[in-house]
């Protein structure tokens, strides 16, 4: 994805910094290449937006949290094309 880096987790190379606020953690990138449908949705989203969801799966600690989360994304957008 265009602007932003990834990592494999919460804590980068150097020194155990965290990670910046635009990097993606692997898991993520990983979570949105097996649901198509919420990788169009986060590639349609502004800079912002997109930020904003990094920033809260940067905080997620399992495959398995992550991959709901990832689901979720499909699930707001279709609650917020209903209404």
């Amino acid at each position: 994805m265009q602007g932003f880096e990834m990592t494999n987790n919460i804590y980068n190379k150097n020194g155990g910094e965290k990670m910046k606020q635009d990097e993606m953690p692997i898991g993520f990138a990983m979570a949105l290449a097996m649901n198509p449908d919420a990788m169009q949705k986060f590639g349609a989203l502004g800079e912002t937006q997109k930020q904003e969801i990094i920033a809260l799966a940067q905080g997620i600690k399992s495959r398995e949290e992550m991959h709901r989360y990832v689901d979720d994304l499909v699930l707001t957008n279709r609650n917020e094309t209903k209404a």
